[in-house]
């Protein structure tokens, strides 16, 4: 058990089924940090222990009373020490406990090594989490930014020998890359926003049908000539959710569709039941997603490695659908190819509510 155990609230689990464990002896646990000797686990302080367990430290084992301390040895060096107060008096060989204190202490070096482990793993991962924000920051915050500083730069310097439709065209640019940091921003404070926690993000019972027209007459909008086609919905469908962050959510995937496909080809938007669930697919008819990249489109700065050219997004957009179906007790799912080898699709699913089902 002491072999199996992989932190120190199983060391002292499996001490506690030990034949001192069982014969009511009351053991306790302590580590050693930076010189220091302090209790590990979740067991109770008791008066003395501690003194015990920092003179076993020094000078192996300490008996007094009732309690002896032993200290734990890792295979290179001390990693803490055993209190064992025998409350009941019983009659156990030294040598038992001797044998279960250098276990214990094994045990403990490998809870220790296997918890410095996962810390340089999270380390790791948070340095790959900082490189992949700047990152994604500075080519998603430079690209607009030159454009609206190019096309501000000519209206100045070229105004009155620009005609209409040209000034009219490097205006429009200006807007378009205006809304676009203005969506990389919002992306990025609505993720920290549900980092933040559920008690961050309020809902309230809304009509899927309205929130999608409005996202959809949106985008049209702004996309010129790209089709976005409405399947005819059956009824309206209620569900509980933040109106901001799911509109922002299905922008976010309609907008990835619309990226990675052809100008040519339309995005499908369709919105039905199934059972107690409303189930919103968006489906492209794009180049698809590889199977290998599938489990990671929805991680934050994630992008699909591609070998040929192809657009590049933010990484954002799928990982903030995904947060948004989570807070509200959904579901998100990808689905490529859909037809012909090509074609992706995007399911969220969200409980429909108590009222509407």
């Amino acid at each position: 058990m002491l072999q199996a155990a992989p932190d120190v609230t199983a060391i002292e689990k499996a001490l506690a089924r030990t034949v001192p464990g069982r014969l009511g002896f009351q053991l306790s646990v302590f580590g050693v940090q930076q010189g220091k000797v302090h209790r590990l686990g979740t067991g109770d302080d008791r008066d003395g222990d501690l003194d015990l367990a920092e003179r076993a430290v020094g000078e192996g084992i300490v008996r007094q009373g009732s309690r002896t301390a032993f200290r734990l040895d890792g295979s290179r060096t001390c990693v803490g020490a055993l209190v064992v107060d025998n409350v009941n008096s019983v009659r156990v060989d030294p040598a038992f406990l001797e044998a279960l204190a250098s276990l214990a202490g094994l045990a403990l070096e490998r809870a220790m090594f296997a918890s410095a482990v996962a810390e340089a793993e999270a380390n790791a991962r948070t340095e790959e989490l900082k490189s992949a924000l700047l990152s994604s920051v500075s080519h998603d915050l430079r690209t607009p930014l030159t454009a609206i500083s190019a096309s501000a730069s000519s209206l100045i310097e070229y105004g009155n020998q620009l005609d209409a439709i040209t000034s009219r065209h490097l205006l429009e640019g200006i807007v378009e890359e205006c809304d676009r940091l203005n969506r990389f921003t919002a992306n990025l404070l609505e993720l920290s926003r549900l980092q933040a926690g559920g008690t961050a993000v309020n809902g309230q019972v809304l009509s899927v049908n309205d929130v999608v027209r409005s996202v959809v007459q949106r985008l049209r909008s702004r996309v010129g000539d790209r089709e976005i086609r409405t399947s005819a919905f059956r009824s309206d469908i209620l569900v509980h959710a933040d109106t901001a962050l799911f509109e922002l959510a299905l922008t976010n995937v309609i907008q990835n569709a619309l990226l990675y496909s052809e100008a040519d080809t339309p995005v499908l938007v369709h919105c039905d039941c199934e059972r107690d669930d409303c189930v919103l697919t968006v489906t492209d008819q794009g180049r698809g997603i590889p199977q290998s990249e599938q489990a990671r489109v929805f991680e934050r700065f994630y992008r699909v490695k591609r070998t040929e050219a192809s657009p590049q997004g933010s990484g954002l957009g799928l990982a903030i659908a995904k947060g948004f179906v989570e807070a509200f007790h959904g579901s998100i799912e990808l689905i490529s190819p859909v037809i012909g080898g090509k074609g992706t699709t995007v399911a969220i699913r969200l409980p429909i509510v108590q009222e509407a089902a």
